[in-house]
């Protein structure tokens, strides 16, 4: 396995379609999450949708643009970020396993085409991660958005790093260090 990070995704794309359709970033963000592709396809040229002003001025009329002008804007931020993804990738430990495959997540990483386009430039497979395995998760934590918070939080139980007492077992003793509060008030210390 193999981790990395930069700090470029989905607030970027948001911030590309304000600057590139002149609307404001809470606009931006709706368009990308309701219409966000990176395939383009024939009709897309002929569908318009308007988009409101940025400015200030009640007055300004709101633009026509094409759903093909809003993938392009977003398909290039892509094909950038991806970019960045492969150069990190050929700097990794496993850079020459052709098997290897890369996991989205986040709430870009559900843009339409999204993995597609991940696996033409990367060449190897890309899948999105969602949170799995969690029977009392609500039904809207279980995108690619939580997928990242739901890992880090059932993490350290899983690899042992946390111990759950059972919650018949589990009593409150109000010694020093081998108490529930002692145990906390050590992590607590130890850990920062």
């Amino acid at each position: 396995m193999h981790a990395s990070g930069f700090a470029v995704g989905g607030q970027h794309i948001t911030m590309d379609l304000a600057r590139g359709l002149g609307c404001c970033i809470a606009d931006a963000e709706r368009i990308k999450t309701l219409y966000g592709t990176v395939l383009t396809g024939g009709s897309d040229a002929r569908e318009t949708m308007t988009v409101p002003t940025a400015g200030d001025n009640d007055r300004d009329f709101p633009q026509v643009v094409s759903r093909a002008t809003i993938a392009n804007i977003v398909r290039q931020r892509a094909e950038e970020i991806f970019e960045m993804v492969r150069d990190r990738l050929a700097d990794s430990p496993f850079a020459a396993e052709p098997r290897a495959r890369v996991v989205l997540s986040g709430g870009a990483s559900q843009l339409n085409g999204l993995a597609e386009l991940g696996t033409q430039i990367l060449g190897r497979p890309v899948r999105i991660g969602r949170p799995l395995g969690f029977g009392r998760l609500p039904s809207e934590a279980k995108s690619a958005s939580f997928a990242v918070p739901s890992g880090l939080l059932v993490y350290p139980q899983y690899a042992h790093l946390e111990h759950v007492e059972p919650r018949h077992t589990r009593q409150l003793k109000t010694g020093t260090d081998d108490g529930y509060f002692g145990k906390v008030g050590r992590w607590l210390r130890e850990g920062f």
